[in-house]
């Protein structure tokens, strides 16, 4: 069995036991009936259709095989399948940011259970770098939804 990954950042064909983990953080605006925003019909006109559109939704960040971070998003998401998008707070977000730093400073965090720190690190400065960015790029009207895949 054949797998195409469609990602843009891979370029891969798996045969069947090459699979991992991708994991994706979406941020979105929602577009409400009532705003005077011209933004969803000057979409629609860009992608040559007349109804305005709903909401927009961005990649915001992407992860391969980080599963302690995967982990991380599972736990306060209560267990949730995530294999499905789950809507994930800022707040969270900023949490998950902080708990990387202490991580990278040697400081107790939610990573700190034994792992070898050079394992993890490369994972943890991706993930510091990604979160800052889309905490500062998208401002409170979006909204995050994180889902994995294998």
């Amino acid at each position: 069995m054949f797998f195409i990954c469609d990602h843009p950042d891979c370029n891969h064909t798996f045969k069947g036991v090459i699979m991992g983990l991708d994991m994706y953080l979406s941020a979105k605006k929602y577009f409400y009936s009532t705003d005077d925003d011209p933004l969803p019909t000057k979409i629609a006109e860009l992608v040559g259709i007349s109804t305005p559109v709903q909401y927009i939704s961005f990649r915001a960040m992407y992860w391969r095989k980080c599963f302690q971070v995967n982990d991380w998003f599972i736990d306060i998401l209560d267990d949730r399948d995530v294999l499905q998008e789950c809507e994930i707070d800022r707040e969270n977000l900023e949490d998950l940011l902080n708990q990387c730093k202490l991580f990278l400073k040697g400081e107790p965090s939610y990573f700190k259970d034994g792992e070898e720190v050079e394992d993890l690190k490369e994972e943890m400065e991706i993930t510091v770098e990604g979160l800052e960015k889309c905490l500062k790029e998208f401002p409170e009207s979006f909204w995050f939804t994180y889902c994995a895949s294998w």
